[in-house]
């Protein structure tokens, strides 16, 4: 029997749910994963892949700093000391099904064995939205993706 182009969930670990967090988004993330990893029976040097999503928060006057206020998967990676083979990012519609799928071809094209797939995220203190920006210009129309390259 062959397990070629199969890949599984071996793994979950999911963080409490809070509105405010008296800790930084990164060490939720770290403690989260470790978990995960636990939970996979894994070792954390035989995770060799990382795919997350860090878009948001994105809107208003929210600096984004990795570890603080998002996590990249670099980011995680680092911070739970692993050396992996494959990280990447996924910013767009669709990001935790788009992180996935993009670790399902990692493991299927052997760029990776174990990945670690995550979204972090917070709802920052202020006016998620707020924006001091008044006034946006720029041309007018829409040209389609084919145009634009």
């Amino acid at each position: 029997m062959t397990v070629r182009n199969q890949v599984a969930i071996v793994g979950y670990a999911q963080s409490p749910i809070e509105r405010r967090s008296g800790r930084a988004l990164g060490a939720i993330a770290v403690d989260t994963a470790r978990a995960a990893i636990a939970d996979a029976g894994l070792p954390i040097d035989a995770v060799d892949g990382f795919v997350g999503s860090s878009m948001l928060p994105s809107a208003g006057g929210h600096q984004p700093v990795d570890g603080v206020s998002v996590v990249s998967p670099q980011w995680l990676a680092r911070s739970l000391g692993a050396s992996p083979c494959y990280v990447a990012g996924f910013d767009g519609i669709g990001q935790v099904s788009g992180s996935v799928a993009m670790a399902v071809n990692a493991v299927i094209a052997g760029a990776a064995d174990y990945v670690v797939v995550h979204r972090a995220l917070h709802n920052p203190a202020g006016s998620y939205h707020g924006n001091a920006m008044r006034e946006v210009r720029g041309e007018i129309g829409r040209a389609s993706c084919r145009e634009r390259v």
